[in-house]
């Protein structure tokens, strides 16, 4: 299965752990339009959003479907589930919740919330940067 490369000293995450924590970084930040040359190849977030506004149903498909395809360019036997639910008490809140199982070519099996609960993880990071406006420094991770 492939690297996933990056632009820092670390140069190609082979780690499995952290090849998921660029992927689903890369999915919560990427545009849809910022690829001309591969517009089928740009999964992103923020793209399934807008294209899904009022369509829960869609949304869920549209999530498992992209991140599904992404992740199986880099590991094996993806499943993944989605679920959006509304807040009560709110008219423009809803909860996305996301679960994915994946497997690397030697067996070895993981989780999402494996990647999702590593100390300063990038998606961590974009998270926090999502939810407050600043970004987490690597020196605030505990």
């Amino acid at each position: 299965m492939p690297n996933v490369p990056d632009l820092s000293v670390k140069g190609w995450i082979t780690s499995p752990l952290e090849k998921a924590d660029k992927l689903l970084a890369h999915f919560y930040a990427a545009e849809y339009s910022q690829s001309n040359l591969f517009p089928n190849d740009v999964h992103s977030f923020t793209y399934i959003l807008q294209k899904n506004l009022n369509n829960q149903k869609g949304l869920e498909s549209d999530l498992v479907e992209e991140l599904t395809r992404y992740f199986n360019k880099y590991f094996l036997n993806t499943q993944t589930t989605a679920t959006v639910t509304d807040d009560t008490g709110s008219a423009s809140k809803q909860t996305v919740t996301i679960t994915m199982t994946f497997e690397t070519p030697d067996g070895k099996k993981f989780d999402l919330s494996d990647v999702v609960t590593v100390k300063g993880s990038l998606f961590d990071r974009y998270t926090h940067l999502n939810n407050t406006g600043v970004l987490k420094d690597t020196e605030d991770v505990e």
